[in-house]
Parts: structure tokens; C-alpha cells; sequence
């Protein structure tokens, strides 16, 4: 992963996949319960990036992945529970 350049093909797939994206999320009917799914979804995925972070090792010693170790796993979840917690009550709030 320290090469940074991703070639034609790619970009290509980079595309390809951005326009099935498009594609996809265009063609679903426009109400709230779908957009508010969604956002769901992307919160709870990003949240379940914490526990790999705080309980993998790091592929590299001075990477940026090094600074979530075992000794800060309190101030890891605490953060991401309480966006969770704000964007329920966020939630709830406008839709209920």
C-alpha cells in the first residue's frame, strides 16, 4: 500500500464502480425511510472500523492505525457511541 499511484485499470474500476453507485442509489423511490436506511447503514459500518482498530495490530509501527491500541480503547468507542446516540436522538426527533 505505499505505492500511490492506481494505474488505468484502476481508474477505470474507480469509474465503473463510482457509476454503478450513481446508478443504483438513483433508481431507489425518494422517501425519507430509504435515505434515513442508508445513513444508517454508512454509521454502523464506519463504527464497526473501531473494534478493528483497537483489537488488530497495526500493519506498520509508525503508521497512523498505531495510534488506537489497547490503552486508549475507552476514549475509541466512546466517541463513535455517542455520535451514534446524537444521530438516533437526531432520528427520532425529526421522524417520530
Amino acid at each position: 500500500m505505499a505505492d500511490s499511484a492506481i494505474g488505468s485499470f484502476g481508474m477505470l474500476a474507480l469509474i465503473m464502480v463510482m457509476g454503478l453507485r450513481i446508478l443504483m442509489l438513483s433508481s431507489l423511490p425518494s422517501t425519507t425511510e430509504i435515505a434515513t436506511g442508508i445513513i444508517i447503514c454508512a454509521v454502523i459500518s464506519r463504527f464497526s472500523m473501531v473494534g478493528y482498530l483497537c483489537f488488530l495490530p497495526a500493519a506498520k509501527q509508525e503508521g497512523l492505525g498505531n495510534q488506537a491500541s489497547a490503552d486508549n480503547i475507552s476514549s475509541l468507542f466512546l466517541q463513535p457511541s455517542l455520535h451514534c446516540l446524537l444521530f438516533i436522538l437526531v432520528f427520532l426527533v425529526l421522524y417520530m
